[in-house]
């Protein structure tokens, strides 16, 4: 059976995928960068840009594991 409604439930798991996901990159830019020492500024519009797009790539693979394609 294939559900085809969202609930609440689903939101709030992708939600915290997306959130992980994030989080995860953020983690990995202060490292890789030496605790922000080696980070320049110009960089923050890309980080920001980078890491929403981190959280909407993990929420929207959330809820398509959750919620895959129909078929046969």
């Amino acid at each position: 059976m294939i559900r085809t409604e969202t609930t609440g439930r689903d939101v709030t798991h992708a939600t915290i995928w997306g959130l992980s996901v994030a989080g995860a990159l953020l983690l990995f830019i202060f490292v890789g960068s030496n605790g922000l020492k080696h980070y320049d500024a110009a960089l923050v519009p890309y980080t920001g840009a980078c890491v929403f797009s981190a959280f909407g790539i993990g929420y929207r693979f959330a809820m398509w594991l959750m919620h895959p394609p129909t078929g046969k």
